[in-house]
């Protein structure tokens, strides 16, 4: 029997029942065949496609639709992302310095541009109104005031501390600081004359940043850097996120990989020195790449294998294993 078209109704603890063409499956070998699909128990009213897209979906107990893709499109995926954003490193090149100078644009750009700023330093999500009402979780573009705080001094000493306290995607808690003078001194005196509960990102009196306005602007920049011939260059937030992700995860690792070689490796005598380190990038490896993905998942308010699987490009592990970077 094909496992296709295939309806699973019940619960993991009543048990589970399976039926193609409303009639119930009944062979134990199907059925042994179905679970090896690993469709988790939790999801609701599921329906098999077992195409070459999508295993399977379900709803979760907010009656969420959740999707179960095929591992070979999830690669696909991932490859085309991770491509998408090595051909494209010339726009993110000049994006911070584009960013920084449109901090002094419109009042729609500025917004855009802050927006765009904390998603960098401060790991933040877009958001958008649709996830704040259907999950009550927030982004950036539903941040509200009640989610400022300005303090005089902040934990990391500087003068003036914007400190972001939210409720993110899945229930996480999100916290970040920003110590950029010119983001603070924009929502500062936005704060003065605004309820709790207004949204932060606005223009034109009460006209709400949104997803798309942010996507708008990403894609008009970088669609400049496409080459003639190719596929034009459209880069999202999401990418933004993936890029920012990579670029730390990098910059995390070699802390790490140049604290170590500094530690008491480094005091070992000249000849067992060169032995050692050798044996401590063997050894050690593996384990700096996990603290680096560890701190970039902490930084990106997410858990560690969902940044590992979905965030960190593994072409750059191949080539940290095969000690390019060291």
């Amino acid at each position: 029997m094909k496992l296709t078209k295939i309806t699973r109704l019940g619960t993991y603890k009543t048990g589970f029942k399976y039926y193609k063409n409303k009639v119930e499956i009944t062979n134990a070998d199907d059925i042994e065949k179905i679970k090896m699909l690993k469709i988790p128990p939790a999801y609701e009213n599921v329906s098999i496609l077992n195409n070459k897209k999508i295993i399977a979906f379900g709803y979760d107990s907010k009656n969420r639709k959740q999707v179960l893709y095929q591992p070979d499109f999830i690669a696909k995926q991932n490859a085309k992302k991770y491509n998408k954003i090595s051909t494209s490193i010339k726009f993110f090149s000049k994006l911070k310095k584009r960013i920084a100078s449109d901090l002094g644009g419109d009042e729609k750009t500025l917004a855009i541009a802050v927006i765009i700023t904390l998603i960098l330093t401060c790991g933040f999500r877009i958001g958008n109104k649709k996830y704040e009402k259907d999950n009550n979780s927030v982004g950036l573009t539903t941040l509200k005031y009640k989610h400022l705080k300005f303090e005089n001094e902040g934990r990391l000493g500087a003068a003036n501390i914007l400190s972001i306290d939210f409720i993110g995607k899945k229930g996480v808690r999100n916290v970040a600081e920003c110590d950029n003078k010119i983001i603070y001194e924009y929502l500062n005196n936005k704060y003065k004359n605004a309820a709790k509960e207004d949204y932060v990102f606005t223009y034109d009196g009460a006209k709400v940043i949104t997803s798309a306005d942010v996507n708008e602007y990403l894609k008009v920049i970088s669609n400049k850097y496409s080459k003639k011939g190719a596929e034009p260059i459209i880069i999202t937030t999401k990418d933004l996120r993936t890029w920012n992700a990579n670029m730390l995860f990098l910059t995390y690792y070699k802390k790490l990989r140049k604290s170590r070689c500094r530690g008491k490796d480094a005091k070992a005598g000249a000849a067992v020195a060169a032995v050692a380190a050798v044996a401590a990038i063997e050894k050690t490896i593996n384990k700096d790449i996990k603290t680096a993905i560890e701190m970039v998942a902490q930084k990106l308010h997410n858990s560690y294998s969902i940044c590992r699987k979905s965030y960190i490009d593994p072409k750059i592990i191949e080539d940290l294993l095969s000690n390019k970077y060291e």
